[in-house]
């Protein structure tokens, strides 16, 4: 059995991702806001001994309306922790 990680696994697209991986018969591991929140690297660490095959970076800051408007570059600023933090974990 291959093993996943699935970061942002429960928005729109992470949600049907991990469906059709488990169908496919993967063992999917999550990552989400409440589950190995990716604003710390640290979070990802509950999965320090489990070798992943792979890893789909899914995970994203978004808000609705114009939130982005209102609050310049914070979007923009989480959205980059999210990919160092997963990219840190992964090299590590």
């Amino acid at each position: 059995m291959k093993n996943c990680l699935v970061t942002g696994a429960t928005g729109f697209l992470g949600s049907h991702l991990t469906r059709k991986l488990e169908e496919l018969g993967f063992k999917v591991y999550i990552s989400n806001t409440r589950t190995a929140n990716l604003m710390k690297v640290e979070n990802l660490y509950i999965y320090n001994n489990i070798q992943f095959d792979y890893i789909f970076h899914l995970a994203a800051v978004t808000k609705a309306g114009d939130y982005c408007m209102h609050h310049q570059g914070d979007q923009w600023l989480s959205n980059q922790a999210l990919n160092t933090n997963i990219l840190q974990y992964w090299k590590e």
